[in-house]
């Protein structure tokens, strides 16, 4: 296994243009979501007033912040016209295949369970088509042209993410440095403060606005070297205040809009989500990795299409028959449901993987095979 981080005369270096070291923190951070997801089952998330009530919302936050700043790490300023098409084919292609794969699936139970399409899954079309954020539960203000509109659940990070590198590569496009921060910070006043106007936006909008902000954190901390240099004891006692701070009195939700210290809460999970970029880079100047930390490593590289696939899962298997079925054994039905989610997970994987490999691929090879010979 290759390292990305390594020693040299007892310091440390570190390959800045790759992200790959990456891999392990991305790996526990995708099972922490599929675990998360399956615990939410029984356990919803409520924010309270008990001091420490609400730190998984901020445990949970901060994952999502770094796999946006980890992005960021591997941010490239380009030409306009070249990042939208670039960030597209990454981005906007695997959204909308996983929504067709959804809605192709839906209208095939409707049909095999003879019931309604437009009741059991009609909903999902403007869901995605607007990409409406936050659990609305198929109500958005009452229905539109009849259909009740459901929420894109994790294809909300593609769109934001989508966006969040258009805004990013706008904001680098400025020389100088501080007006860089002012752009970022104006990002996320707009992005928190969105939330107070209302919770549900269509095309994840406020998302977009945060996203721009920790992908900018995640360019800095590449540019500056942060993670391969000793940070000060004050970092360790500020960030840590605030982060205490947040996980005593506050509440974040990104997906959701719940942001109960505004931008107190942002901070928070800046913070935290770097201390785990950190700490995970730390890792990699072991050397020492064992068969799990290679497994781990082989999830982290499959990140993108774990989420698509979860996606899928979250939308059309049947959940509420397993929350009904474990209602008086929640914490074996999270360990059933995590087990679920992982065989789904593998097999998506290697069915997508064949269909790729035999299909695709080859389809791929004979179109430039015939181009070649139309040029030639």
């Amino acid at each position: 296994m290759k390292s990305y981080m390594r020693k040299e005369k007892g310091k440390i270096t570190a390959d800045v243009d790759s992200i790959g070291f990456f891999d392990f923190a991305r790996g526990i951070g995708i099972i922490g979501v599929l675990m998360g997801h399956s615990i939410l089952l029984w356990y919803p998330m409520t924010f309270t007033d008990r001091p420490f009530g609400n730190l998984n919302s901020v445990i949970g936050s901060s994952i999502m912040a770094m796999f946006f700043m980890i992005s960021g790490y591997g941010f490239q300023r380009r030409k306009m016209k070249k990042c939208l098409k670039t960030q597209a084919k990454i981005l906007l292609k695997p959204y909308w295949i996983s929504v067709s794969c959804i809605i192709g699936m839906k209208l095939l139970l409707s049909f095999l369970r003879q019931r309604s399409f437009w009741k059991f899954g009609g909903q999902y079309i403007f869901s995605y088509l607007f990409a409406i954020n936050a659990g609305v539960a198929g109500n958005y203000g009452g229905k539109i042209f009849g259909l009740a509109v459901d929420d894109v659940a994790m294809m909300w990070f593609f769109v934001a993410l989508f966006g969040g590198w258009v805004l990013c590569n706008a904001i680098t496009k400025v020389q100088n440095i501080r007006i860089q921060f002012c752009l970022v910070f104006l990002c996320l006043c707009v992005g928190i403060y969105m939330t107070y106007i209302s919770d549900i936006w269509p095309f994840v909008l406020p998302q977009i606005f945060q996203a721009a902000g920790l992908l900018f954190v995640g360019y800095i901390v590449k540019k500056y070297y942060l993670l391969v240099r000793r940070l000060p004891i004050q970092f360790w006692l500020i960030g840590g205040s605030v982060v205490l701070v947040s996980a005593v009195w506050g509440g974040v939700d990104m997906y959701t809009c719940v942001w109960k210290l505004g931008l107190l809460d942002y901070a928070s999970i800046v913070i935290l989500g770097f201390i785990m970029m950190y700490f995970f880079s730390r890792l990699e100047t072991r050397g020492n990795h064992k068969f799990f930390y290679d497994f781990i490593v082989n999830i982290g590289g499959k990140t993108q299409i774990i989420l698509c696939i979860h996606a899928f899962d979250e939308k059309v298997l049947p959940w509420h028959w397993l929350k009904e079925y474990f209602k008086d054994e929640c914490w074996f039905g999270c360990i059933v449901s995590f087990t679920i989610r992982c065989v789904f997970v593998f097999c998506a994987y290697q069915i997508v993987k064949y269909i790729n490999v035999n299909f695709i691929r080859k389809w791929r090879k004979k179109r430039k095979h015939i181009q070649l010979n139309i040029q030639i």
